[in-house]
């Protein structure tokens, strides 16, 4: 089983919304479950044609299995992100994707970037940890999907 990196295809509506309306997945990633295809519609829209930010399906064998990204924070800095499908969690399939994509954005001029979990986030940290990221502290973050700032890991890695 091989994992690899692709640009996201429009074809990968169903797979991002069986994604994003589980909130198994979605709640530990910060945002609330989509409950309507037309709303995963519109973000993939939105993800596809960013231009602040390098967003990518995650697949397994060719077959979409997550997504993962950067917000460019400035020149050479970035915010990374990951969503997994939860059938792929604890499989080590995010650990090399994230391996994969940091090759690649080392490849398009980043020399830093930041990612952010919740604390009882522990496989997201410890993905973060296995790809050299290092903590650096915890800070209240807000989230437009939920009520409360939420405390959240914060690290960083130099590419």
């Amino acid at each position: 089983m091989e994992i690899n990196l692709r640009p996201l295809k429009y074809t990968d509506r169903f797979t991002l919304f069986s994604i994003y309306s589980n909130p198994k997945v979605t709640l530990p990633a910060g945002f609330k479950p989509m409950l309507k295809q037309n709303q995963v519609d519109e973000t993939l829209k939105a993800l596809m044609i960013a231009h602040d930010q390098k967003n990518m399906a995650i697949t397994l064998d060719d077959k979409m299995i997550g997504i993962i990204g950067c917000d460019l924070l400035e020149k050479g800095v970035g915010m990374f992100n990951y969503v997994l499908a939860y059938p792929y969690w604890h499989q080590g399939y995010g650990t090399r994707a994230c391996a994969l994509y940091l090759k690649e954005l080392k490849k398009d001029g980043f020399h830093t970037v930041y990612a952010d979990c919740f604390l009882d986030n522990v496989a997201s940290y410890r993905i973060l940890e296995k790809n050299g990221f290092t903590y650096l502290q915890d800070f209240e973050r807000a989230y437009p999907d939920f009520d409360e700032p939420k405390l959240c890991h914060l690290y960083m890695k130099k590419l």
